[in-house]
């Protein structure tokens, strides 16, 4: 291999190794939109164009569906495309295991479930979350929104760390499950099962409760006599 060939070949990995920022959508100055950012997790270097494509799909996907899609104008969406040394993600019942940027796994047990959970070899961040925020403080603190794009065909996803961030595989259901975690990231929404779970939900959120008493209700003024 020549000089010239190693030194282009090492250019190129080293520009892959830097998080970059790109706008998918503007609508506006970041100050006063909503802005949803979209983090490559499991997406190796010669697959961030891959990660571009599906950051558009996903942010076309959520604008696709009501309010957002009235309320389109007031957002902005952006991604931060960052490499992973390998493709995809964990899963422990199999078991198979990737090395990637933040470290998602998805649920030994049911395998549909994707965490970021802390990753004690990594001597510089205590977990996954802990590298979504510092990318977002680095290259956009007025984030919005984190969207956590994980690079694998099983369906899955999550609301992150203490409801901070959105995880959602990139297959052929990712506009149901990024809807269905954007709501419990931006507005705290809890889960509605067509099953019911006994003792579910333990704790009161804005659409759900315990309460039985259709006269105790919090939505009671809806309610037609």
């Amino acid at each position: 291999m020549s000089k010239l060939v190693a030194l282009l070949l090492f250019s190129i990995s080293s520009a892959f190794s830097q998080p970059v920022l790109t706008t998918l959508v503007s609508n506006g100055p970041v100050s006063n939109r909503f802005n949803i950012v979209f983090l490559s997790e499991g997406y190796t270097s010669v697959q961030l164009g891959q990660f571009q494509r599906d950051a558009t799909n996903a942010v076309n996907a959520l604008f696709a569906r009501p309010p957002l899609e009235e309320y389109r104008s007031y957002f902005n969406a952006f991604a931060i495309a960052v490499a992973s040394t390998d493709s995809g993600s964990d899963h422990p019942s199999y078991p198979v295991y990737r090395r990637t940027y933040f470290n998602s796994t998805y649920d030994p047990v049911s395998d549909y479930y994707i965490t970021i959970p802390p990753n004690y070899s990594d001597p510089n961040y205590a977990n996954g979350q802990g590298k979504v925020d510092a990318l977002l403080q680095t290259l956009i603190p007025n984030a919005s929104l984190p969207v956590l794009l994980v690079n694998d065909l099983s369906p899955g996803g999550s609301d992150g760390s203490l409801d901070r961030t959105a995880l959602a595989y990139a297959g052929a259901g990712l506009g149901d499950v990024l809807a269905h975690e954007t709501g419990h990231v931006v507005a705290g929404l809890g889960d509605e099962y067509t099953n019911a779970y006994p003792g579910y939900p333990a704790v009161e959120e804005p659409n759900t409760t315990r309460e039985s008493r259709s006269n105790s209700l919090k939505w009671r003024a809806w309610f037609s006599s």
